[in-house]
């Protein structure tokens, strides 16, 4: 689209992203990672790594009774369905897991990159 020599592009996530949160849940690991292994081909790591870090947290403030500012009934309620799924301690190990592959990731902490770090927590706490 242009407007007076302004140019806005249009950026739609892989609705393969919104399929990967969702299957973020323990006992689920294999789909959890084919998902994430279709959804690197065509999104960039750290995009996927982001969204997958707010889905979890939101999970985790839902799951402790918390609520989330300006979302939708129906956002909570995939929330609250989807942290029935996890034990407390797992979830935050998880959250926790996410901030160290974050941290790591900006100071070459780990020989890992973005993805193969998530693999690596997933098979942890999805199995």
């Amino acid at each position: 689209k242009s407007i007076k020599g302004i140019i806005i592009k249009e950026f739609k996530p892989d609705k393969n992203i919104f399929k990967l949160l969702d299957s973020c849940y323990p006992g689920n690991l294999k789909t959890f990672i084919d998902t994430l292994n279709t959804l690197s081909e065509s999104t960039e790591d750290i995009f996927i790594f982001i969204m997958l870090a707010r889905h979890m947290r939101n999970i985790l403030i839902t799951k402790t009774g918390e609520k989330i500012p300006k979302l939708m009934s129906w956002q909570i309620s995939k929330l609250l369905n989807q942290a029935k799924y996890w034990k407390l301690e797992n979830l935050i190990n998880f959250y926790q897991g996410l901030h160290r592959i974050d941290v790591n990731s900006k100071t070459n902490g780990t020989p890992f990159s973005v993805k193969k770090s998530l693999d690596i927590l997933a098979c942890y706490y999805l199995k």
